[in-house]
């Protein structure tokens, strides 16, 4: 069917001309151009075709150029350019990279503020094992004590029957005395007795005076004897109160310790989902518990940056020592080297910048990671 109005050019040069802009256009929507500048490569193919029809006073040049080229127009104007998808796409995920790294962040600063909290726990068990210590330290002290007075208590014993035996053989001589006395008087004494009754008067006066002083003596032992009882009966209350004390000690113990080794799990798990690609030593675990609490963000921060550093990062091993790396938080150093199960494994934490304390560190604890 014959239109009489042609909505496409039919000079090559007008075909040539349309084309070129068309495809500029489809360029720059496709290369993600902004729609100011396809607004404006719009305007100047009008103002083209506008002026090439006054020109040549031939207005069916704007009837045969311009349908296509708004066609085109509206075309890039209503869809996406795949560049532009892209970038959005992009900007998506980078948001949603945002928003998980503060949710994540939240989530350490929470995990490092329950990590402080079970370091205090675990600061308060390690006190609570200082007092047990003195605690057994005590009983041991009265036990010794104990058994000190228990030997004095045998040897005043002995004394005491020693003592008896001998006033009870003062006693009989006495007795003995006092009938030999009585016979002499009842007999007419001669010149003989009565110096025999003089001496024997004498001898019972100092038996007497030896009497009195046993007698004091045995009244001195009793009282000792007696204040002896009472203090091993002291010590026997004292020492079954330390044993129940001690022994409701040792059930607390036991029950730290094993509340501490829950702790430490949890620290662990903790650790493991702050630092995902981070692994740990038993004993640099133990170590990072023990830092002061004054240190402890300091070392965290490096970890930090150890859980983003990747193993073809540029790093340079210790001296003396194959595979062990450092790194130098304030008021110590990190240890580790590369991990089994994950990318790093830390070996150890040192709570010193002496240089003495590293080599013996060294010495003793790195080389053995050496391979």
């Amino acid at each position: 069917m014959y239109s009489p109005i042609s909505l496409f050019p039919e000079d090559l040069s007008q075909i040539v001309t349309l084309l070129s802009f068309i495809s500029v256009l489809y360029l720059s929507w496709l290369f993600g151009a902004r729609r100011e500048v396809i607004g404006w490569i719009g305007y100047i193919f009008l103002f083209q075709v506008i002026g090439r029809a006054l020109m040549e006073r031939d207005y069916g040049t704007v009837t045969q150029n311009l349908p296509p080229f708004l066609l085109a127009l509206l075309f890039t104007q209503l869809l996406e350019p795949p560049y532009q998808r892209r970038i959005r796409e992009l900007e998506d995920l980078l948001r949603r990279n945002e928003e998980n790294i503060k949710k994540l962040k939240r989530e350490s600063l929470d995990a490092q503020t329950k990590l402080e909290i079970l370091l205090r726990e675990k600061e308060e068990i390690e006190k609570k094992l200082e007092g047990l210590e003195l605690s057994q330290k005590e009983i041991e002290s009265l036990r010794n004590q104990y058994r000190e007075v228990l030997r004095n208590l045998e040897t005043a014993k002995r004394e005491l029957v020693s003592y008896r035996e001998r006033m009870e053989r003062l006693v009989e001589a006495n007795r003995g005395l006092l009938e030999l006395l009585e016979e002499v008087q009842n007999s007419r004494p001669s010149l003989n007795k009565q110096e025999e009754l003089s001496r024997l008067r004498n001898e019972r006066r100092k038996l007497l005076k030896e009497v009195q002083q046993m007698q004091a003596l045995l009244e001195e032992l009793d009282r000792e004897n007696r204040n002896l009882r009472e203090e091993v009966a002291q010590l026997k209350e004292k020492l079954e109160e330390l044993s129940k004390e001690k022994q409701l000690l040792e059930l607390h113990l036991e029950k730290e310790r094993s509340s501490t080794s829950s702790r430490r799990e949890v620290i662990l798990e903790y650790l493991s989902d702050i630092y995902e690609n981070i692994e740990w030593e038993s004993r640099a675990l133990d170590e990072l518990m023990d830092l002061p609490r004054t240190k402890r963000r300091e070392f965290f921060k490096e970890l930090h940056i150890l859980n983003l550093t990747q193993p073809t990062d540029q790093l340079k091993p210790m001296r003396g020592v194959k595979d062990i790396f450092k790194l130098k938080p304030k008021g110590g150093r990190i240890y580790f080297t590369y991990g089994k199960n994950r990318r790093w494994l830390v070996v150890g934490i040192l709570n010193s910048e002496d240089n003495k304390d590293k080599e013996r560190y060294l010495r003793e604890v790195l080389v053995k990671y050496s391979s």
